[in-house]
């Protein structure tokens, strides 16, 4: 369950039945903030790629991987692996395709397959024309650090201001 306005995987929420469903919906105030709520099937997958568009060109990618056995959000904020260099070109020209469909300028899909097979269809997850694009770098770039841990060292992670931004960006769309 995804709450409709949320960003960073904040208000990414795993729900294992109805009776889970329930309970997070009666939680104080959850239903005033979140008049409306995204259910999707959970997808047997550990990781997801992003790709940001501008106009009709594909400008940054990257895959975000949990290296854990268990499910959790794949945001950096997590703690997450990233790979900039593995774009499956056999989907390229079909994200595009869908890119270009919901005519805005400048956005991003977070996409995922099944199994985290990639002959099987993909799922575009989110559509976000507001995103913040990670910074590509190689491994050896990281230094043996995690991506989350290199954006925290730039003061780039997760703080109480992004926490914020993400509110009033809700509040206001």
């Amino acid at each position: 369950m995804k709450e409709a306005h949320a960003c960073s995987s904040a208000g990414v929420h795993k729900v294992a039945s109805k009776i889970d469903l329930k309970k997070l919906l009666e939680q104080q105030g959850f239903r005033l903030r979140n008049p409306q709520i995204i259910l999707q099937e959970l997808l047997n997958m550990r990781r997801d790629l992003r790709v940001i568009y501008v106009g009709d060109e594909l400008v940054l990618h990257y895959w975000r991987i949990n290296l854990g056995p268990d499910w959790k959000p794949t945001s950096t904020g997590h703690g997450s692996a990233v790979d900039f260099f593995n774009l499956p070109e056999k989907w390229r020209s079909m994200l595009l395709k869908e890119f270009l469909k919901i005519k805005i300028s400048i956005g991003a899909f977070d996409v995922a397959w099944q199994n985290d097979d990639l002959d099987s269809a993909p799922m575009i997850l989110e559509v976000s024309s507001n995103n913040q694009p990670n910074e590509p770098m190689s491994l050896a770039e990281l230094g043996g650090r995690s991506y989350e841990d290199f954006k925290k060292s730039m003061g780039l992670g997760r703080t109480r201001l992004s926490r914020k931004i993400c509110r009033d960006y809700s509040k206001d769309s």
